[in-house]
């Protein structure tokens, strides 16, 4: 009769601005790459489109006009997501509020023959959030330790460690 214990409603990597800004930053480069080849894809189209001669010139060129638009619209979306991140993320540096947690469990993983090691907060069972900390604080923290945590209200999903106690 081991039953597993049931998963957290919610459980996610701690929020950090400075990484939300550096994805924001690579995804608004991956769209003005893609867009400059995406506008290259419309103008061959366009121009394909203009002195096309048979059916076949002109469903190349509606392929290549299909093809931009669609570059276009899906990586403005990525870039819209990733906007909306950095968004909630400075506003959690500035609005967000400092409460007690505590620190739920500790999970040593091995990338390689690198160590990796990180630490499972929240506020209860059912809000936790797993961040990665230098391995000094790994071997000084014990599970049911105080840490302070700086969360967004209003957003659960939305936190990172401010201090460990």
């Amino acid at each position: 009769m081991n039953e597993k214990p049931p998963r957290p409603a919610y459980e996610q990597k701690a929020t950090i601005l400075r990484e939300r800004a550096f994805f924001a930053t690579f995804i608004g480069l991956l769209f003005a790459l893609a867009t400059n080849g995406a506008l290259f894809l419309l103008d061959q189209g366009i121009s394909i489109l203009r002195g096309a001669k048979d059916w076949r010139e002109t469903l190349v060129a509606l392929v290549l006009l299909l093809v931009g638009a669609s570059v276009i619209g899906l990586t403005g979306l990525l870039l819209i997501a990733a906007m909306q991140n950095i968004r909630l993320a400075w506003k959690m540096e500035r609005e967000g509020q400092v409460t007690s947690g505590k620190v739920l469990k500790k999970e040593l993983r091995q990338n390689g023959s690198k160590y990796l090691y990180q630490l499972v907060y929240g506020l209860n069972e059912e809000i936790r959030f797993i961040e990665r900390i230098p391995e000094s604080e790994y071997q000084r923290l014990n599970v049911g330790d105080a840490v302070e945590l700086r969360f967004l209200p209003g957003h659960p999903d939305i936190a990172r460690l401010e201090k460990i106690k």
